[in-house]
């Protein structure tokens, strides 16, 4: 439940670092500290009624009333609260698109963009205007190939455009002119699927994010991805890039997204923070960079419409402060796999070097303690535990009588390496997987069962297979003739092997008025597909 404050102030600690602020256009903004996820309300008699539009310079929110266009910058970190009146704003909500802002408003460059909507408007324009002038001008792009949307951001006291194009939007003698500076090669761009594109600055470059979702049906979809480029000026392209900087983090909501220094506790470094909305709340997405995983947190109780979206508050002071220090605590699960490490090359010394060599003393032990042993292992111990010699490989079968629970396997990179985390035990291990070690291909879990693995394959996902990845067996059905866009996976038989078994994948919309069944089985040459 969110604290409310009785005097109409902000929370402490607000302008200090990263916050989320959600306004319902009412009387009341709901803060968000990121830090421990509490909600603190506080009253704004100036936003009763009105529409954040965006966030711009830090904390400068632009507010419209749509039953009176009035529009207007609201900045809610001063005592008393900073207003500059703008012009009236006429054009529907559903018209515009991203809003920027070139330099703050203590500058005489002052000037506020707002980017026609991509998906209601067939003519590219932009809206601006500069405080204390009685209306907005309208600037139609002289390019007919590049609509100036989404992909806006302030890069060296200039807005640029880019994603196909590089275009530069600037003041020249008091006029707002825009410049195209070269078509961006893009080699991945028709590989993706369903998502979206944010442009952001970061330390001096360009960097483009791609926003996957799991789905066809459009806004309909699942976070599945985050792809990171960076734009090479000299050879004008996005090249693919794994790191954002370990202290370096960026921020999205909605159009806008921001890079700010990782602050210990609170923003990770090389991670991309993403606000989400789904079907039961508000959702606060992290995807790391280092490892590929994502991971969320309930920020608000109920989903959002849009322009009612949580949006993030960077303050200008803090973006260029130096990131914290990372501290040197130590990693459980780390220090017990380096105890575990340890251990065992303390024994292999104990063999190599111990009088008469001891390893016959373990082959030598009873069929019962062998059982024994077995049955306090954890199943990867009870896998190995027949290939440690030849009088154990005769114990009965020990994975039968396994004690077994669902774990977590996951890969980060294109090495072969598979992390296998035992939930229970708070374990982790690794395995090698040779089919995983390739640099040509992205390999993508879709789900498991019964030991196997269906796996995905290749920029579009459309190359499958199931694997066993303790055996390396494999089956492979034939080739997805679109990109992989299911929301399930899945086989009829626990072994995926047998001729009789059946294949098949579901892609649906999460409302359920669409529904896609594909199925195959052995030795037919193509998926059949159906639709509901």
């Amino acid at each position: 439940m969110a604290m409310k404050s009785d005097d109409n102030s902000l929370p402490p600690g607000f302008g200090t670092r990263p916050w989320l602020v959600q306004g319902s256009r009412g009387d009341t903004l709901t803060f968000v500290d990121v830090s421990d996820l509490s909600l603190h309300e506080t009253v704004v008699p100036e936003v009763r009624g009105k529409t954040c539009l965006g966030c711009m310079h830090g904390d400068w929110l632009l507010m419209l009333d749509e039953s009176t266009a009035d529009c207007f910058l609201l900045r809610i970190s001063t005592n008393p609260r900073t207003k500059i009146r703008l012009p009236p704003l006429h054009q529907p909500l559903n018209f515009l698109s991203t809003i920027k802002m070139l330099e703050s408003p203590d500058s005489p460059k002052c000037t506020i963009f707002i980017a026609s909507s991509p998906e209601v408007e067939e003519e590219s324009y932009l809206l601006y205007c500069r405080p204390g002038e009685d209306e907005w001008t309208k600037l139609v792009s002289p390019f007919n190939d590049i609509h100036l949307s989404a992909f806006m951001c302030n890069y060296e006291g200039k807005i640029y455009s880019a994603c196909s194009n590089l275009v530069v939007i600037d003041m020249v003698d008091g006029k707002i002119q825009l410049q195209r500076v070269g078509t961006i090669k893009d080699e991945e761009k028709y590989a993706r699927g369903s998502g979206c594109y944010h442009v952001v600055e970061s330390c001096g470059k360009l960097f483009l994010l791609w926003i996957e979702e799991l789905g066809c049906f459009g806004n309909d979809g699942l976070l599945t991805a985050i792809d990171v480029f960076c734009l090479d000026l000299e050879l004008m392209s996005w090249e693919r890039v794994e790191s954002i900087g370990s202290d370096r983090t960026f921020l999205i909501s909605e159009h806008y997204t921001f890079s700010c220094p990782s602050i210990e506790g609170v923003l990770q470094g090389n991670c991309v923070y993403l606000v989400w909305s789904s079907c039961d709340s508000e959702r606060l997405y992290k995807f790391c960079l280092d490892d590929m995983t994502i991971s969320f947190q309930q920020i608000l109780p109920q989903p959002t419409k849009p322009w009612c979206r949580a949006f993030w508050t960077v303050p200008a002071s803090i973006q260029s402060i130096l990131p914290m220090e990372i501290s040197a605590k130590p990693n459980s699960l780390l220090s017990t796999k380096l105890s575990k490490d340890i251990l065992l090359n303390d024994l292999d010394e104990h063999i190599e070097d111990g009088p008469g060599n001891s390893l016959c003393l373990w082959e030598h032990l009873p069929v019962d303690l062998l059982e024994l042993i077995v049955s306090n292992l954890s199943l990867v111990d009870r896998i190995r535990f027949p290939t440690v010699c030849k009088a154990w490989s005769k114990v009965s079968n020990p994975i039968e009588q396994a004690k077994v629970w669902p774990w977590l396997m996951h890969i980060s990179k294109q090495d072969g390496m598979c992390r296998l985390f035992d939930p229970l035990r708070g374990e982790e291990y690794n395995m090698q997987v040779s089919i995983f070690d390739t640099n040509e291909d992205r390999h993508i879990f879709r789900s498991s069962k019964d030991g196997w693995v269906f796996a995905s394959a290749g920029i579009y996902g459309h190359d499958i297979f199931i694997i066993n990845p303790f055996t390396e067996d494999i089956v492979e059905p034939p080739m997805f003739e679109r990109r992989y866009h299911y929301n399930g996976v899945s086989f009829s038989s626990p072994n995926p092997i047998c001729p009789n078994c059946y294949f098949f994948g579901i892609n649906s919309s999460l409302s359920g008025k669409f529904l896609n069944i594909h199925t195959w089985r052995h030795e037919e040459t193509e998926w059949i597909e159906q639709h509901f």
